[in-house]
C-alpha cells in the first residue's frame, strides 16, 4: 500500500497578498493627507501668534511711551502693518516703508493669508485704537479672527 500525501499550499496566495498591500497603501495615503493638513493648520496657527505677540508688543511700546527712531521726541503711537510675507511693527500714525526703526518678523507658511483692513494704531500713552480684526487664513479655509477693541484689547480664536 502506497501512502499518498496530500498537500496544503503554504504562505498567501498572490491575490491575498495584493489585497493586504492594497488597504495598507489606501491606509497609508488618507494618514498622508491629514497628516499634511495637520502640519499647515500648525504653521498657520504659529503665524497667528506671532501676529498676536507683535501686537501685543506695539501696544506695550505705545502705553509706555517707548520711542527709538532717529529724531523722535517725546512718547509717540505705534503701529503693526500686515502682509502676507511680513508683520511689520512700526513707530508712529502711519507706516513708511523707508524708516529704519521698522521692525519685520516674516511668516513661516507659504499657505498664511492676513486680511485686515489697515494698519493697526495704538496711541501713544494709552495704547486706544480703531476696533480692527484680522482674519488669519490657510488657503480659503478660515483657521483664526485677531480682534484688536478699542481700548487695546487683544483678543483671538482658535
Amino acid at each position: 500500500m502506497a501512502s499518498h500525501k496530500i498537500s496544503t499550499p503554504k504562505g498567501f496566495s498572490l491575490m491575498e497578498t495584493l489585497i493586504v498591500v492594497g488597504m495598507l497603501a489606501l491606509f497609508a495615503s488618507v494618514t498622508m493627507v491629514v497628516g499634511v493638513h495637520a502640519f499647515n493648520r500648525s504653521s498657520v496657527k504659529d503665524d497667528r501668534d506671532l501676529l498676536v505677540g507683535v501686537l501685543q508688543k506695539a501696544r506695550s511700546e505705545a502705553m509706555h511711551g517707548i520711542c527709538t527712531s532717529e529724531g523722535c521726541i517725546g512718547p509717540t503711537a505705534h503701529g503693526v502693518h500686515i502682509t502676507d510675507t511680513a508683520v511689520v511693527l512700526f513707530e508712529g500714525t502711519t507706516y513708511n516703508t523707508a524708516n529704519s526703526s521698522n521692525r519685520a518678523f516674516y511668516v513661516q507658511s507659504a499657505s498664511t493669508h492676513f486680511s485686515t483692513s489697515g494698519d493697526i494704531i495704538f496711541a501713544a500713552g494709552n495704547a486706544d485704537t480703531a476696533s480692527s480684526s484680522v482674519t488669519v487664513r490657510s488657503g480659503a479655509e478660515v483657521v483664526s479672527i485677531v480682534a484688536v477693541g478699542a481700548l487695546g484689547q487683544i483678543s483671538w480664536s482658535y
